[in-house]
């Protein structure tokens, strides 16, 4: 019979079940020391068929990780109805999650509206970055870094982002923080509230990543394109609860489909 409990304890020996998984298994172990991260276990007696997290900010929510080593369906929305409710009775009013279209119907199910595609965009070549407004992060910028990452999200998510600050820049201008960079946070983090700001930041970021994740839509694909750049779906902005998101302004979203 399948499972699934929130992954407090003997969290090693549920990892040591993922080695085969080098893409899950760091991102594992660090949610396993983060403080506003919860892991969920899905599992049939010692046996695990699935992990999932999220991140959580206050009343809202973003789930980044759902994977199943079983091909059994039951395995994955049977994490799916036990995160969601545990997230509900921590008082969560707004989860969000991006998914690939296949399991739309899964989100749906819980009354989840589907928002903007998300698409990946890697292959092109970048131009190199020259503008002296990019500067490296201090602590003089936080606030603006926060206020725009807000603007963003419509989350407060200072925990994860002063976490993630180490090699971020911001674009300053006049004093001004228009966007900023955090190239070790997931994929790479890019908010900015103008184009020329964005598109600066992408190529800081470009040679450290090799794609980008954007929501559709976004000022930067056209010039993205423009540079031989393969925009391909990965999947689709779900949100359950209000959403006063403003994705326009990310130009590098970190987390991709779960």
């Amino acid at each position: 019979m399948i499972r699934t409990s929130t992954l407090t304890h003997n969290a090693e020996s549920v990892f040591r079940q993922w080695q085969h998984a080098p893409l899950v298994l760091p991102r594992l172990r660090w949610l396993a020391g983060t403080p506003y991260a919860r892991l969920w276990h899905a599992h049939e007696g010692d046996r695990s068929l699935g992990i999932a997290a999220a991140l959580l900010f206050d009343a809202h929510a973003r789930i980044i990780l759902l994977s199943n080593r079983s091909t059994a369906c039951d395995a994955r929305a049977e994490m799916v109805a036990q995160l969601l409710h545990d997230l509900h009775a921590a008082g969560t009013s707004r989860i969000t999650v991006i998914a690939p279209d296949a399991d739309a119907p899964l989100w749906q199910a819980h009354a989840f509206l589907p928002h903007e595609p998300v698409l990946r965009c890697a292959g092109g070549r970048f131009l190199q970055a020259t503008h002296a407004e990019v500067v490296p992060l201090q602590p003089r910028h936080r606030f603006g870094m926060l206020h725009l990452d807000r603007r963003a999200t419509g989350m407060d998510r200072h925990a994860l982002l002063t976490e993630h600050e180490f090699l971020g820049q911001v674009y300053e201008e006049r004093g001004v923080v228009r966007g900023f960079a955090l190239p070790l946070l997931g994929d790479g983090l890019i908010v900015a509230d103008a184009p020329h700001a964005g598109l600066e930041l992408q190529r800081w970021l470009f040679p450290t990543q090799r794609h980008l994740l954007l929501p559709d839509g976004s000022p930067a694909l056209v010039h993205l394109r423009e540079r031989g750049y393969a925009c391909t779906p990965v999947g689709t902005r779900l949100v359950l609860g209000q959403s006063p998101a403003q994705p326009a302004l990310l130009y590098a979203e970190p987390f991709g489909a779960v």
